[in-house]
């Protein structure tokens, strides 16, 4: 059920609402099914379809047997245990756990006293630990300057060979004799050549020393680091020595109990597990049996809450309301009201609305809206509001010069100022807004929200849309 299926109730166009088909309906010849059913669905609250369904399955106690049988099967295959016996089987259970769980706090505080006795040894172990973790680092680092100093020493004696060789070829300079230039045929000026020769041999053999007493500390100091890395190795080795024994004597007094204590643990674990596996079954099964039962109970409700006797019920209480809207409106011999649900349409002292003339039949089809309307929202199933498009425009007041009147269409100038009368007093819980060219009388449009489209921008409002201003 959509907003659009109800449409049709709220928003009546001027074509419709003279129309001499049913006002649930668009004038299609299929349409009397879906608009019984639609009429069934606003004044029950209950599909029409589905009640049809609910009371086809439930049309005989046979079937609701079969039904009822399907559902025990269904547990019985799914759920064989007897509940009974699997609580009995999770009391059990639950004995156990208690029992392993007096076993496993016991055991956990033989532990405890345990590691008490033997905290010397732990604080020992713990001591060893931290001292082999402390000699790990010092050798990491020292195995890392050690590698160091092998690049610096590489570094001095690359140093030491280029000295070298500069001080050989500076000694080959000397044997040579002063030539002219080979380009220009000049001589080269030399002021002090005795003294260059012999001030950079002095220099490179400065170096060359600085460089040997460098790479005989750097001996020494590897010499040194290599001993204390061999030290440090000789104190891990004696250290984790020391801490296996201490693992073997504390192994000896708690391995026992430790290993007592996981298996309890492990015990208790799997009786858990077996326990709420039982207790989920159970469950389920429950649930099951539960959810089948209210479905049950909801098939059966279905069939004793939905009756044709409701449904007249209910076309009555529909056909007051409208009969007391024709009333108000001062319409001409219209009791008894009735709402024929066959035609799905209002019959007047007997004769059917379609039968009148286009305005009585316009005002009718306004009834039948506003009393919906008016019926409707006591139950939360309507949206409160009414469309009604020229309800009153092709009523012709009674008038002796007309001669070619329509007599069906003639009325009784009161009704027109009853009806705008009833809207303006009678609705203020809800909204009813008409479109039509019979004005309301002076007295009444102070009570109304009233618009005067005139087709003019100086006069009242130029139409339903805003004219076009250049």
């Amino acid at each position: 059920m959509s907003l659009r299926n109800l449409e049709k109730l709220f928003l009546i166009d001027e074509a419709r609402i003279v129309a001499e088909y049913s006002p649930l309906g668009t004038g299609q010849n299929n349409g009397s099914t879906s608009e019984q059913a639609l009429l069934k669905v606003l004044l029950t609250g209950v599909d029409d379809s589905e009640a049809k369904q609910l009371k086809k399955e439930l049309s005989s106690r046979v079937s609701t047997q079969q039904k009822v049988q399907a559902i025990q099967e269904l547990i019985t295959n799914l759920y064989p245990e007897n509940t009974i016996e699997q609580e009995s089987i999770i009391e059990e259970l639950e004995l156990a756990l208690e029992t392993e769980e007096r076993e496993l706090e016991k055991a956990e505080a033989e532990l405890t006293i345990a590691i008490s006795n033997n905290n010397t040894l732990i604080n020992q172990k713990r001591s060893l630990t931290d001292k082999i973790l402390a000699t790990d680092s010092k050798l990491n680092e020292s195995s890392a300057l050690l590698q160091r100093f092998g690049s610096l020493e590489e570094k001095y004696q690359s140093d030491q060979e280029r000295l070298i060789g500069i001080r050989e070829a500076t000694g080959l300079l000397e044997l040579y004799e002063d030539i002219v230039c080979p380009t220009c045929g000049s001589e080269i000026s030399n002021d002090n050549p005795e003294l260059i020769g012999s001030h950079v041999l002095a220099g490179i053999q400065v170096e060359v020393r600085k460089i040997e007493f460098n790479i005989k500390e750097l001996f020494l100091a590897r010499e040194t680091l290599s001993l204390s890395i061999e030290s440090d190795n000789e104190a891990v080795s004696n250290q984790q020595e020391k801490l296996r024994e201490i693992d073997l004597q504390l192994e000896g007094a708690l391995e026992e109990k430790i290993g007592k204590v996981s298996l309890l643990k492990s015990k208790a674990a799997e009786l858990t597990r077996q326990i709420l596996g039982a207790q989920h079954q159970i469950n389920s099964k429950n649930k099951l049996i539960s959810e089948l039962g209210r479905l049950a109970d909801g098939l059966s409700e279905e069939q004793e809450i939905y009756t044709t006797d409701e449904i007249n019920s209910e076309l009555a209480a529909l056909s007051t309301s409208i009969e007391s809207i024709l009333q108000r409106w001062d319409f001409p011999n219209h009791h008894p009201t009735v709402f024929d649900f066959k035609s799905r349409d209002i019959k007047l002292a007997g004769k059917p609305r379609s039968h009148f003339g286009k305005g009585y039949r316009a005002i009718g089809f306004s009834a039948v809206a506003i009393g919906l309307m008016q019926h409707l929202l006591q139950e939360g199933r309507h949206p409160g509001f009414v469309v009604l498009d020229s309800p009153l425009t092709t009523y012709k007041q009674a008038d002796q010069d007309q001669e070619n009147e329509d007599e069906v269409d003639a009325i009784s100038g009161d009704l027109i100022y009853s009806f705008y009368s009833d809207i303006a007093e009678n609705y203020k819980n809800s909204q009813i807004i008409i479109f039509d060219n019979q004005e309301p009388d002076m007295a009444l449009i102070p009570k109304i929200n009233y618009t005067h489209f005139s087709k003019n921008n100086n006069i009242g409002r130029y139409g339903f849309f805003p004219a076009n201003v250049t």
